[in-house]
């Protein structure tokens, strides 16, 4: 029994390094803008379960209250399976959003912000020596959050929920069910027949620094709503530096 259950153990954990999955969350942009020529630009390192990679962010106010934001996300990891085979995915997202932005409380110190926007992106995989695919995903989001920004802007606390509808397609597919590629065929069957999905999306962003330059670290989980099955990255933390200015002063 005990060695049934050593086994089952370490084929779970060997067939969990060597996932492939066909979404992943990028961190969300929330920017604590705050009046009209507000800027703010985010840089860092991305991780994940499944991969490692790059985030750029920009957010700008281009009037009292009305915010605009860019965001991109590169990145993917390749490895080595239980048979010395090459596992890898390798992909790329970008985003544009809009939206309003609201400073409150009496010292203005807590900030309203709800941004929407759009995002499309690309995964490529290979399976082995000569199994194949390319998978792009497409993404509608809504995103509000709440912050707080110290009186002297050495330290914001962030915490967004940002709900997104995905649809995810696979573009192209050269596996063959022969036994050593089925798993991956299976999963990229089940996407061709579960191409749309709900999620839910929480995240935190913790910013200390300068008033001008800020390190960051930022959490988001995934929580597929509508399709829990879909082979998709549960989680992004990154971490990286922040500036923030504004180009209408002097």
């Amino acid at each position: 029994m005990k060695k049934t259950i050593y086994t089952l153990i370490v084929v779970l954990i060997a067939c969990s390094s060597c996932s492939h999955y066909y979404y992943v969350p990028n961190s969300p942009n929330v920017p604590v803008l705050r009046e009209k020529n507000d800027m703010r630009i985010s840089a860092g390192y991305s991780g994940g379960e499944t991969f490692e990679g790059a985030e750029l962010q920009f957010a700008y106010a281009v009037a009292p209250h009305v915010g605009i934001m860019v965001n991109g996300l590169t990145g993917g990891k390749t490895e080595e399976d239980e048979n010395n085979q090459k596992q890898s995915g390798k992909g790329s997202y970008g985003e544009i959003g809009a939206g309003y932005f609201l400073p409150f409380s009496p010292k203005k110190l807590f900030v309203f912000e709800i941004y929407g926007g759009a995002g499309t992106g690309v995964t490529n995989h290979e399976y082995g020596t000569y199994a194949t695919s390319k998978v792009g995903v497409t993404k509608l989001f809504i995103q509000p959050s709440i912050s707080y920004a110290a009186k002297k802007g050495r330290f914001e606390f962030a915490m967004g929920s940002r709900f997104s509808s995905i649809n995810v397609k696979v573009k192209d597919a050269s596996l063959v069910t022969d036994g050593q590629y089925d798993s991956y065929a299976t999963d990229l069957e089940y996407v061709r027949e579960h191409a749309n999905s709900v999620l839910w999306e929480p995240s935190i962003r913790i910013s200390m620094g300068s008033k001008d330059v800020k390190f960051y670290f930022s959490y988001v989980h995934s929580f597929n709503l509508s399709n829990s099955l879909l082979p998709q990255e549960l989680y992004t933390a990154s971490m990286g530096l922040r500036l923030t200015l504004n180009t209408g002063k002097k």
